[in-house]
């Protein structure tokens, strides 16, 4: 497996061929293109809520299932999450999976910050859910650590904050799998007996931390 830094800027031929295959996913000509072809136009190793992107484009989404990252850093947590945010259409729903200490809480942040809001965000254990507004999209930050069963998670209103047109951020979503719809983004985070941190994109809910 191929495992790569959310910090680290891509090889210059790599980013030739992403660039080229973006402007083609978007059925954009290379002469109207907003940012110079075949350059380091886009600087991928600053966090992208610090960027100005053109409105008439969505950033694009270089990861696919099984897209690994090694998460050296609070750092690199909030800049893989701002990468998450920046990408994110209303209605979607973001699994974060792993136990405690992995860094779920931080890329929730990052993933905030990168929709544009200015919340403070933090870990709804005990209130179950968070909203955060005032970005480009609501935000809906729930934590199933503390939920027994499916019943206690429906009675928020789970089905109405699925229809609501923001993005679901789910902690410990794993805990109740057959909750989440289908097209779920599924990441599994891991922090193990050195300190490492990695986050994992996966196609499916992994097994409960």
């Amino acid at each position: 497996m191929d495992w790569m830094d959310p910090m680290d800027p891509m090889d210059p031929m790599d980013w030739m061929d992403f660039q080229a295959a973006f402007l083609q996913t978007l059925s954009i000509p290379v002469h109207s293109c907003p940012f110079p072809v075949h350059s380091r136009s886009i600087p991928w190793h600053l966090p992208l809520h610090s960027l100005q992107w053109p409105r008439t484009l969505r950033f694009p989404r270089p990861m696919s299932a099984t897209s690994s990252f090694f998460l050296n850093t609070i750092s690199d947590t909030l800049a893989l999450g701002a990468r998450l945010g920046a990408a994110a259409r209303a209605g979607e729903v973001i699994a974060l999976c792993g136990g405690l200490g992995s860094g779920k809480t931080h890329l929730s942040k990052g993933i905030v910050a990168g929709l544009d809001s200015p919340a403070d965000v933090t870990s709804p254990t005990f209130t179950l859910v968070h909203e955060y507004r005032g970005g480009r999209l609501p935000v809906f930050h729930f934590d199933f650590y503390r939920m027994t069963s499916p019943e206690e998670v429906l009675a928020l209103g789970w089905d109405e904050y699925l229809e609501a047109g923001g993005v679901c951020l789910v902690e410990w979503a794993d805990l109740f799998p057959a909750l989440l719809p289908a097209g779920t983004a599924w990441w599994r985070l891991r922090l193990d007996e050195t300190g490492a941190r990695t986050a994992q994109l996966l196609d499916s809910p992994p097994p409960p931390a």
